[in-house]
């Protein structure tokens, strides 16, 4: 693993987290990126700037508690105030478990908190838990909820969202989808996502919208120019080396 200075500054110090107010989860900003700080002057200042904000108890993190809880909200980074001096860190450098949902639950709290177009459009760029039973070996059956005269298909963020439903049935295994695949299964019907937590609601009406926008043609053909870059980057980075 790479030299760490935030592992290093976590070692030393107690630092405060800032927090979304609404949700007490870790703040981050429209680059993707979380605060911590070294000084609770220096975060309360910070926080003057922003009335979504709050702040954490001044304590001390261990490094893969911090990374983690970062990365999973949907933080690509951390910065920290050290004496008056920010450092950036990346939160991929050590993380508690293989699979996180970041971006999903970035764009989904994106939406909730400001319903701006850029968060609904970029669903369609996410992946989705969803759960599944099999019966009688080859029957294929989704979580629905029913509400009123109303069924829902239900998608959630992550695997801490799904158990949260999950522990309270039986018989069924988590699968993760495109937002073209959960989509075409849920035709007919509104999603929820999160049903047992901070619940969204995607109409069909927003589905819509969101297959105009952002068809799958096009959601294919950026992830296809995305993949060269990484790959040329791969090379170029490669032949530093050689």
């Amino acid at each position: 693993m790479p030299m760490s200075r935030l592992k290093d500054t976590l070692s030393l110090n107690p630092v405060v987290l800032v927090l979304y107010k609404d949700t007490n989860q870790p703040y981050i900003d429209s680059t993707r990126c979380s605060y911590l700080f070294t000084k609770k002057a220096a975060a309360l200042d910070f926080c003057k700037n922003n009335d979504k904000c709050t702040i954490s108890e001044e304590r001390y993190y261990r490094y893969d508690e911090i990374c983690s809880l970062c990365y999973a909200n949907g933080a690509l980074q951390i910065k920290c105030s050290l004496n008056k001096e920010y450092f950036t860190e990346s939160t991929s450098q050590f993380r508690k478990r293989k699979y996180y949902n970041p971006d999903l639950n970035y764009t989904i709290n994106g939406l909730i908190r400001t319903q701006q177009k850029q968060y609904l459009y970029g669903l369609s760029k996410c992946k989705y838990i969803v759960p599944i039973k099999v019966t009688e070996g080859t029957v294929i059956n989704y979580g629905i909820a029913r509400i009123k005269d109303r069924e829902f298909f239900l998608g959630f963020t992550d695997l801490d969202e799904y158990a949260m439903w999950s522990s309270k049935v039986e018989g069924y295994s988590a699968i993760e989808l495109t937002f073209y695949e959960l989509t075409s299964l849920a035709t007919g019907k509104d999603i929820i996502i999160n049903i047992m937590g901070r619940r969204a609601v995607l109409s069909k009406d927003n589905i819509s919208k969101i297959l105009v926008q952002n068809p799958p043609e096009k959601i294919k053909m950026e992830e296809a120019v995305r993949s060269r870059e990484d790959t040329d980057a791969d090379e170029e980075e490669g032949e530093k080396h050689v």
